[in-house]
């Protein structure tokens, strides 16, 4: 059965990467069965026709008015290091009270070893494949509460 918490406002943070693409499939899907979902794309190269673009803090301020009952991090893939923007948006992010969802690994937590400097605190996160040692190890704990794990072929029954 497909996971019934995804009610509310939904805000979506996603990054022009493998992570973010899996972001957006997720926004599609929710829209196509009429939830209320808004896409922050956070410091694209592209200019995109729907949602909301953060380039700076002060756009993070002024496009997150909407009190969002869930937030999604699709921004940052394995182990690439966080740019400052990211970091600000994360840090702003975990202090919001909503329920917080991480696709397949928290941004800024290492999927290798679990340590970091910062990274999206969840209360779900969703990993898509297989499970990382970064699932499990070190820090992790501190920045994932709860996980499933959800199989390429199934993701429709996790969204």
């Amino acid at each position: 059965s497909e996971l019934s918490f995804w009610e509310g406002s939904i805000a979506i943070f996603v990054k022009e990467s493998q992570k973010g693409m899996i972001g957006l499939s997720l926004a599609f899907s929710l829209k196509q069965k009429g939830k209320n979902v808004t896409v922050f794309f956070v410091n694209p190269i592209k200019k995109y026709s729907e949602g909301k673009t953060i380039r700076s803090k002060q756009d993070l301020f002024s496009n997150l008015k909407e009190p969002f009952t869930i937030l999604v991090d699709a921004m940052n893939d394995r182990e690439e290091p966080l740019s400052v923007l990211e970091e600000e948006v994360i840090s702003y992010i975990n202090q919001i009270p909503a329920f917080k969802v991480s696709l397949d690994m928290n941004s800024g937590l290492s999927i290798s070893h679990g340590f970091t400097k910062i990274a999206f605190i969840s209360d779900l996160t969703i990993a898509i494949g297989s499970y990382t040692p970064g699932h499990f190890l070190n820090m992790a704990k501190d920045y994932i509460s709860c996980f499933i794990l959800c199989f390429k072929k199934k993701m429709q029954k996790c969204f």
